[in-house]
């Protein structure tokens, strides 16, 4: 596990953004200025407990996003803002968790009931005059052994607030696949990743790519293992990174960096 993932606490796989109520909210501030373009990024962090009618509390919720403004480009802030607001990597609500939390209490009791918890962070990864770039990183905890952690990817058009697929970075989708997972397959050879993975992992090296798992970074073009695919929850979750000087499948205006 790298050092972004170690450095990440928890995350969640949630839902709805504005909570109100008893809601507590928190800033933060970033800013990355390019030759050309102002980029900043706020992250806001929104969170909410849900209490039992005997005050046990039943959930955690949390959420940082973050607020991108672009000097001199509103539309584009607003579509990338929006896109963020949106996206989903669970597809469970705020009301259907708390509904499992308050049917799971009842069933299990006061003194069986340790709260569960619901968070997703967001983090910047690159932000320039050609691509906004973050990362999501989710944990939740609903009952079970453990919880469970997951990691997606979003990218953006600086100019457009678009956001970017592989076909859009790539100069030939179907060989830059074929590339990547080659990469990987290769990556995971080496000798600090021993006995990580699943017997046969290798037919399955390619499931860890897909629209909501490439970011680019600022020091190439990431890929993010989740749990499960290739590799147990004992491993967590892998990044594997192919360096801008080697990413030839990439078109050029996305290898280079604009500062």
């Amino acid at each position: 596990m790298n050092d972004r993932n170690k450095a990440v606490l928890s995350v969640v796989i949630l839902c709805a953004l504005c909570l109100a109520g008893c809601g507590k909210k928190e800033d933060q501030k970033g800013e990355i200025i390019t030759e050309n373009q102002a980029v900043q990024v706020d992250f806001e962090t929104y969170s909410k407990d849900y209490y039992a009618e005997d005050k046990t509390l039943l959930l955690t919720v949390k959420k940082t996003i973050p607020i991108v403004r672009i000097a001199e480009n509103s539309e584009a802030s607003a579509e990338v803002n929006r896109q963020v607001k949106d996206f989903d990597i669970q597809g469970m609500s705020v009301d259907e968790a708390v509904k499992w939390a308050q049917e799971d209490y009842l069933r299990r009791g006061k003194d069986n009931w340790y709260g569960y918890s619901m968070e997703t962070t967001y983090s910047a990864q690159r932000e320039d005059n050609v691509v906004i770039s973050f990362v999501t990183d989710a944990y939740s905890y609903m009952g079970g052994a453990h919880g469970n952690m997951m990691e997606a990817a979003l990218n953006f058009d600086t100019q457009t607030g678009k956001r970017l697929m592989l076909t859009d970075v790539t100069i030939d989708e179907r060989k830059a696949t074929e590339e990547i997972v080659a990469d990987i397959l290769a990556q995971t050879k080496q000798e600090k990743y021993k006995d990580m993975f699943f017997e046969g992992y290798e037919s399955s090296v390619g499931d860890l790519l897909s629209e909501d798992t490439w970011y680019l970074g600022k020091d190439g073009f990431h890929v993010i293992g989740n749990e499960y695919i290739i590799s147990p929850h004992v491993v967590g979750i892998l990044d594997f990174v192919i360096p801008y000087e080697t990413a030839d499948f990439l078109k050029e205006e996305y290898r280079t960096i604009t500062k």
